[in-house]
């Protein structure tokens, strides 16, 4: 004799609430054949820039210049530039940029220098060809098919009338342009490396809080890194 059960006022077969219960139980089912394999990767940029500042000791191994020591230079992203100084006042800092990844990258090695109370320059805006405020007198060292070669010196108005470019930013469009940057292209090899010494001398008319900053970028026209 067959087993009945009543629900919700129905007489059921017990085999048919199994076989209910069964369905019940494979719609549960996780939806998927498989395991899953996941990946992460942190990226970072293959640029790294480092600093060093004032009087380095240096070594020979250049042949044609003087380098720091590699462990005079460091990670920090801030120029310990004097806080407050008088026209006329000099300070020399250096650069190192080195390619850490495992592929050429090209960009561009951009000097962004800001003023509050405007930074006087000649030209036009789109087309600054030179800075009236300070100069910069800069010097390049690097590796040319293994070689070790230096470039310059030279004045960055020099070079603004060279391989550097430069425009003009009103960036809160009051009629004040408070921001020069200064740009050039660059390129690195998988773990090549160059250095950038510049001497900073102000001229004695110039007046107000300046900000300098240099950058490895893709875009000189895009945000500099904080």
């Amino acid at each position: 004799m067959k087993k009945k059960v009543n629900v919700f006022g129905k007489s059921i077969p017990v085999l048919a609430i199994f076989v209910l219960g069964i369905a019940l139980v494979s719609a549960a089912l996780v939806p998927y054949l498989s395991n899953t394999i996941t990946g992460n990767a942190v990226i970072d940029s293959p640029f790294m820039l480092s600093s060093a500042e004032g009087d380095v000791d240096t070594n020979l191994a250049w042949g044609t210049g003087f380098v720091p020591e590699d462990g005079q230079f460091t990670s920090t992203t801030s120029l310990e530039l004097d806080a407050t100084a008088y026209g006329g006042y000099e300070d020399s800092f250096w650069v190192k940029a080195y390619n850490q990844g495992t592929e050429s990258v090209a960009g561009y090695m951009v000097f962004e220098i800001n003023c509050d109370e405007g930074v006087s320059y000649e030209g036009t805006s789109a087309s600054v060809t030179a800075i009236n405020d300070f100069d910069v007198n800069l010097e390049k060292y690097e590796y040319n098919l293994g070689i070790p070669e230096k470039s310059g010196p030279f004045t960055l108005n020099e070079a603004l009338a060279g391989d550097f470019n430069a425009y003009a930013v009103d960036s809160d469009s009051d009629g004040i342009y408070e921001t020069i940057r200064v740009y050039s292209s660059a390129s690195l090899g998988s773990a090549d490396e160059f250095y950038i010494k510049a001497d900073l001398a102000f001229k004695v008319n110039a007046h107000g809080d300046y900000t300098i900053k240099v950058a490895m970028m893709d875009d000189f026209t895009g945000v500099m890194p904080a």
